[in-house]
């Protein structure tokens, strides 16, 4: 999806960002006068997500902005989630005034505040009081426990029954004014956070109880269903679901690729979609939509994306939200991106300063390696394109390696992130705005692109980490 971001700085006495809109959030952090606060927030949308960055040296911020539907919101100051642990984003709707009391910035914690931690005063902040309860009290049991991964995999199975429980007891007793449509959303936000470790457990264990423990504590339990109400699944659960729907369909999962059949084979979960969840057409054009867009951007013009396509629009309503994401998706794909059209005309500069464009390559294929900063999928790349650089050493070929940070997280992760003997460019202070960055449209990193020695797109080759044969087998194709 589209990311908007707005920046907007402000060192004075108090913030207050767009005079016009009808929701409000506002907060103070605790003695943080004459300290200078980066604040980062996100308002997240079914299509797009909205940042506005704000600093203060006061201690209090305040942001106006337009919502017609409940939305979630996440707050980032000084590179630490407000609200997390606990949960990333809080529930904000239409008119909503909530102010925030965060105490004050502890240096060197891993995780300073918390949603346990904070106040909440104003209009709309009632339901926000809910979900901090039910924080609270699935915290009692995740206090009390061994680490995670020392845990069995019934142990895991008993203890997110539990937690849920305590969860389903909190919402079920609330007698405030919260509306039904936000307490779904809310509790399905809780659920995700323990269904999501629950499940990636589950897909990569080889314990012969899975099926039967999945059966007692998730199917006979109906623990899902909360992502099937209404439009949840808007804002919770496709991950969740998506698993849900593997360890629906194989005993073992962990025998199939455990999550990375996900991941790997989007156009058989909306295939399994179909099947386990059709009378639920909100929660299956959604679910059909997102392993569509997934696709699109991470193979681009793979000739079995044209039959994902015509499988969407035999099967999703087309008055469904992102049905017009995915035309246009699709369209985008064909008529620029197949194998063959043209490629971007790019103009990026390299550490130096010195301008490379598409022409300066003519008679070489292009292997383009686009990383950011802080990616572990990055990272791992590294000594695999180091490998094959050397290898491909004298032939005509050249590696190029696209950043899209600022300069200096750029500049700080070549040689960790990227290789540092493939030719480095940025995206010059843009980032995801760059014109480049826009028009291959593409949202997962790392991604590699290969260009032909006419300047046209190659397309996306197999994954050198997996399948460094399949790579090669690609890129040789166009020596």
């Amino acid at each position: 999806m589209k990311k908007l971001i707005y920046i907007i700085t402000l060192l004075c006495c108090s913030i207050n960002v767009l005079a016009q809109g009808n929701t409000k959030i506002s907060g103070t952090v605790a003695n943080a006068k004459d300290s200078l606060l980066n604040i980062n927030i996100q308002i997240k949308g079914l299509l797009d997500d909205k940042d506005y960055k704000l600093a203060t040296r006061t201690g209090n911020f305040e942001l106006k902005f337009n919502i017609d539907r409940p939305t979630q919101v996440a707050i980032i100051i000084n590179d630490n989630f407000v609200f997390f642990p606990g949960v990333f984003n809080i529930l904000v709707e239409p008119g909503d005034n909530i102010h925030i009391a965060i105490p004050e910035l502890k240096r060197n914690l891993g995780y300073p505040w918390g949603i346990t931690k904070l106040s909440f005063s104003g209009k709309g902040s009632e339901k926000i009081n809910l979900l901090q309860s039910a924080v609270v009290s699935s915290f009692k049991i995740w206090n009390s426990e061994p680490n995670y991964q020392k845990q069995s995999l019934t142990y895991k199975y008993e203890s997110a029954d539990r937690k849920l429980s305590l969860i389903d007891s909190v919402f079920n007793t609330f007698k405030g004014n919260v509306s039904i449509n936000a307490k779904n959303i809310m509790k399905a936000s809780l659920y995700d956070g323990i269904l999501d470790m629950l499940f990636y457990s589950s897909v990569y264990t080889e314990n012969d109880s899975l099926r039967f423990l999945f059966n007692k504590y998730i199917i006979e339990k109906s623990r899902v269903d909360v992502f099937f109400i209404d439009n949840v699944i808007y804002y919770e659960g496709f991950k969740t679901i998506s698993n849900y729907i593997v360890l629906s369909e194989f005993n073992n999962p962990v025998y199939v690729g455990g999550e990375s059949f996900r991941k790997k084979n989007r156009f058989s979960i909306a295939k399994m979609s179909l099947k386990r969840v059709n009378g639920k057409p909100i929660v299956r054009d959604y679910l059909l939509s997102m392993c569509l867009l997934e696709d699109f951007k991470s193979r681009l013009d793979e000739s079995a994306l044209k039959e994902f396509y015509q499988f969407y629009l035999n099967n999703a309503d087309p008055k469904n939200p992102l049905y017009g994401e995915v035309k246009s998706t699709y369209e985008h794909v064909q008529y620029n991106l197949a194998s063959g059209k043209p490629f971007f005309n790019f103009s990026l500069p390299d550490p130096s300063g010195k301008i490379y464009q598409l022409a300066d390559f003519n008679g070489k294929v292009l292997v383009f390696d686009f990383w950011f900063n802080g990616c572990s999928g990055c990272k791992q790349m590294v000594p695999v394109m180091e490998e094959l650089e050397k290898e491909y050493h004298g032939k005509n070929i050249e590696f190029v390696s696209v950043n899209v940070d600022k300069r200096a997280d750029w500049l700080g992760g070549v040689g960790k992130y990227s290789s540092k003997s493939s030719l480095q460019l940025y995206t010059e202070e843009k980032r995801f705005d760059h014109p480049f960055i826009k028009y291959l449209n593409f949202t997962a990193y790392p991604k590699l692109i290969v260009v032909d020695k006419d300047g046209n797109m190659g397309g996306t080759p197999p994954d050198p980490r997996s399948d460094k044969a399949g790579f090669k087998k690609f890129v040789d194709k166009y020596l």
